[in-house]
């Protein structure tokens, strides 16, 4: 990368290591101390310790290569070792932001940049970012004013954010494994809890491979695909879709004060059957809005 003179810079930002880095010390400390006094729980505070310590090289790897450096005439983008790459603003095909609210409630923004070979990239705007981001994006407009080059093809699946939650349910299937397997040797009531367990977080970590592997919507011209598992893909034209409709639904957990929002789009074929699909709002509401004025323009 040669040396440019940068407008702005976005890097990941210090404060999600000093996080990691005081739950890694509070965690290895009490780790320390069930070893010390002979606790049998030394071998949870180990295992919390060494997911902290995953976290701490994960934050660490971010701060150190995750940048986005914005110039007059492109941005230089890079997410890990060898990935970096400079972007002239006038050989993208557009730019954009999106902003919503995720599963927790929180509002995110995201700016999003699609190349020329239809390949879209993103990258989550915090407060002190959005000048730079709206920057990014008003530069790529300007030059790509008055010329029609976005694709006309979009798509929506699960992986913008779903190695998170891949990775987020696999240590909880583990965790939820070394808690109920030695509640089989207790026997009776124990058992059937474990059983439960087991068959909810099965369940948790077959819905998320299917999300990350299965889910899929491709906009086209003329119509789309619609996957949500391995058995149900198909091509719809947008003239056989009568009605779509979004939907936003918020569940609150018993005995909790946390609330999960979802967002669905529902569509209803000329046969009169409803299908729909979970998506994150945040990162794709451009691609679903594209998506209801391709359906209501048919």
């Amino acid at each position: 990368m040669e040396e440019k003179q940068w407008e702005y810079k976005i890097g990941a930002g210090k404060m999600p290591v000093i996080l990691s880095l005081g739950m890694t010390i509070l965690f290895g400390s009490l780790s320390a101390w069930l070893h010390k006094t002979e606790n049998g729980a030394y071998f949870f505070g180990d295992i919390l310790t060494g997911i902290m310590v995953a976290v701490l090289i994960t934050t660490v790897y971010r701060l150190m290569f995750y940048k986005v450096l914005i110039g007059k005439d492109g941005f230089y983008f890079q997410t890990r070792i060898g990935n970096g790459m400079y972007h002239n603003y006038g050989e993208l095909n557009n730019a954009w932001i999106t902003k919503g609210q995720n599963i927790s409630g929180y509002e995110n923004k995201w700016c999003h940049f699609e190349t020329a070979d239809g390949k879209v990239t993103r990258f989550i705007i915090y407060h002190n970012d959005e000048k730079a981001a709206n920057y990014l994006v008003k530069r790529t407009q300007a030059e790509t004013a008055g010329e029609a080059r976005e694709t006309q093809q979009h798509r929506i699946d699960g992986k913008a954010s779903g190695m998170v939650g891949l990775i987020g349910v696999f240590i909880a299937a583990g965790m939820v494994c070394i808690f109920t397997f030695p509640m089989f040797q207790i026997g009776g009531i124990a058992v059937v809890m474990s059983l439960i367990s087991l068959l909810v977080v099965g369940f948790a970590l077959i819905s998320t491979l299917f999300t990350y592997f299965c889910f899929q919507i491709k906009i086209e011209e003329d119509g789309f695909y619609y996957q949500t598992n391995p058995f149900n893909g198909t091509y719809f034209n947008y003239q056989d879709i009568t009605r779509c409709w979004e939907v936003k639904r918020v569940y609150r957990y018993r005995r909790s004060a946390t609330r999960n929002h979802y967002f669905y789009l529902y569509f209803t074929d000329r046969h009169g059957k409803t299908r729909r699909f979970l998506y994150e709002n945040d990162i794709y509401s451009y691609e679903v809005s594209i998506l209801k004025e391709r359906i209501n323009g048919k």
